[in-house]
């Protein structure tokens, strides 16, 4: 039975358990938070296709955030998913996702493997590398 003491080992093991799955159907496969009670666990799960080894970008998800970026007056050059930015804070980082439904903060970016909400006011220049 899982319980709060052992939830981590659990985690750990359904993730090396799904390690087989993703180098067998090339998919990046990723979960949310675990609930969890005496009757049973609950997550959610996120299968992405890779494409040489990196996650492939829906291209609504791309065609959005291009849309985005001319509507506030933006260069739309090349991808905006996994471009690199510099932010305003002296910090660089690169695109992961963009969300719609997400208002003030709708690019999703990662610095240093964390991954933060980040509104469009805090990219102060995307980098071609």
């Amino acid at each position: 039975m899982v319980t709060e003491s052992n939830m981590s080992e659990f985690r750990a093991g359904l993730i090396a358990a799904v390690k087989t799955l993703e180098s067998k159907y090339s998919i990046k496969i990723d979960f949310g938070p675990i609930t969890y009670n005496e009757a049973g666990l609950s997550t959610r799960m996120e299968a992405k296709t890779l494409v040489n080894g990196e996650v492939m970008v829906d291209p609504i998800v791309e065609l959005n955030a291009t849309r985005y970026l001319l509507r506030f007056g933006h260069k739309a050059a090349g991808k905006i998913i996994g471009s690199t930015v510099a932010l305003t804070n002296g910090k660089r980082g690169k695109i992961t996702d963009f969300s719609n439904r997400k208002k003030n903060d709708p690019f999703t970016v990662e610095i240093d493997g964390q991954l933060y909400a980040v509104p469009l006011g805090a990219i102060k220049k995307f980098i071609d590398e």
